[in-house]
Formats: C-alpha cells, structure tokens, sequence
C-alpha cells in the first residue's frame, strides 16, 4: 500500500470516529435535563418595599432583620458600638437602583454588623447569593470620598441558622472596595429545607462618618441536577411461565450410557524463547452630620 493510500485511508478512519463520536454525545446529552436556576427568593429585594422599626432609633426594611456584635468588657471604647439602621430615600448616588436603599452607620465608632433574611429552598439545591454595596468612612464630611478603610462580606448559613457568629456560616473574603458600588456574591449548598443569607460591614477605625448602603439583592437556589436517562430504552423481556406441575413426566428417564469419545492426544507446541528486552524504568452628596443621627418619625421612618 502506498503512503498516500494510507495517508487517504487514516482521514477516512479519523472522519468516520468522529462523526461517530459526535453522534453519541448529542445522543446521551439529548436526554440530560438541565437545572435551570430559579426566580429571586428574597423578600423586599430591592429595598423599595416598607419597613419597620427595629430599635428606638433604627428602621429596618421589611424582609429583612438587623444584628450587631455587641460590645463587651473587654472591647476598647468606641469598638463594636450598635450601629443605626435606616432607609435611605431620594438622595443622588445612595441607592443602585430605584430611589430607597438600607443603611447602617456609627458616629465616631467601629461597629460589626449587617442585616439578614433566613428563606425556604429545596434541600440539596445550590444556592447563589448576591447585593450590591457602598461603603464610606471619612473623618470629613464629604461624600463618597474615603480616607479609611471598611470591610465588607458576605454570607450564607446552608443549615438554616440565623446567628451570625455561626461557625456554619460561609463568608467571603473581605471586600475594601470603597467610594462606589460593587457587587458581592457567594454560592453554597443547602444543607436542609432553608438557608439564610448575610450582609456584613465592619470599618476600620473610629473616624466620623462610617457608612455602608445595601441595595439590589438577588438569591437563587437551583435544584440538583437528576440521573442522565439512558439514551437507548431497553424493553423489559415476559417472564416465562413456569410449566404446571401435570406436565411433568412421571416416569423416570431411561439411563443411557455414555460412550467415551476418542481421545486425541495434542503433542504441546515448542515455542521458542526470546530475551524480553529491558525496560528502563526512569476576599453624593455629603450627608449633614445629623443625617447619621437622624431618626425618621413615627408617621414616616425615612432617612
């Protein structure tokens, strides 16, 4: 055979392997159903929705619940001091979207806190997380120009607990971006019938203005994915029916002797030894001071 036959007949094999190979993938992925994720989970997303008091002075939006770390003995002064929460409406670059926005702010201090919402998904689903932020924390009063730092996460609690001091909670690495609105996210899987979503702020140092604003959160829980269905069906075989017991023969069968067959001896091959070769194995505007301090009245509770 000639190098160009066998160079023609090699392409042909290639071309036909394929082709081959081609059809059996769009066989088996033709009957794979795709997890498609689902529709937003969360209540109040967007933070357009109502709100509610939660604090002598903070107002919480609807869906939604505040936490803080409490600040203890042996905390320096001005560390972990109970943030206040309110929503911010109508007020250039202090929402992603729409015109309201949730916010939590010190004065003169560090706090660790953030808000959550706890939310029925399947088990076993893979759940996304994600919300937009903009932190501040100057010891000026001009808005969204920083001169410290502030720290912002993101979680996820797959059992369902709402502490947020839970060794079960997944974090993010911790975020610095500072003076503009980014977009943080984290997956997980869910471990039981629900699971609760986290937003976490914590400022650096105990400087005048210590802002963060929320906005636009989005979770989705896709299902798992079912077993491949085979791609060829196999038809299930009738069982066969077992003969009644009246058509048995009852009488015995005649014994017959079994005459032994010639025997053919086979003399065993002389193979012939060859030495088996070795192998070498070698993570706006300024608001007015007062704007932190302000309280929204009983009738309003805006910001």
């Amino acid at each position: 055979m000639s190098r160009r036959t066998r160079t023609v007949t090699v392409l042909v094999i290639a071309t036909f392997m394929f082709s081959l190979l081609s059809f059996l993938d769009i066989a088996v992925s033709s009957h794979v159903v795709r997890a498609e994720p689902g529709p937003n989970l969360l209540v109040n997303p967007d933070f357009e929705g109502g709100m509610r008091r939660t604090s002598l002075s903070s107002w919480t939006a609807d869906g939604w619940y505040p936490w803080f770390r409490p600040h203890a003995a042996s905390d320096p002064p001005g560390v972990n001091w109970e943030p206040e929460f309110g929503i911010i409406r109508d007020r250039p670059g202090q929402a992603h979207s729409g015109a309201q926005s949730q916010r939590w702010f010190n004065t003169w201090a560090i706090h660790d806190a953030g808000i959550a919402q706890q939310v029925k998904v399947p088990r076993g689903s893979k759940v996304t997380f994600n919300v937009w932020v903009f932190s501040w924390s100057s010891q000026n009063d001009q808005w969204a120009v920083s001169e410290a730092r502030y720290d912002k996460w993101v979680g996820i609690d797959p059992n369902g607990g709402t502490d947020p001091f839970s060794g079960n909670v997944q974090w993010t690495n911790p975020d610095a971006t500072m003076d503009r609105w980014l977009q943080l996210s984290i997956s997980a899987m869910a471990r039981g019938d629900s699971v609760t979503v986290f937003v976490r702020g914590r400022p650096h140092f105990s400087v005048k203005n210590n802002n963060i604003l929320v906005d636009d959160a989005f979770l989705t829980a896709t299902p798992p994915e079912p077993a491949p269905a085979p791609a060829f069906a196999t038809p299930e075989s009738a069982p066969s029916q077992a003969p009644a017991l009246s058509d048995v023969a009852s009488e015995p069968a005649e014994e017959m002797a079994a005459e032994p067959d010639e025997t053919t001896t086979l003399e065993p091959a002389t193979v012939e030894s060859s030495e088996t070769p070795a192998i070498e194995t070698d993570e706006q505007e300024a608001p007015a001071t007062e704007d932190p301090e302000e309280v929204p009245g009983e009738d309003e509770g805006q910001q």
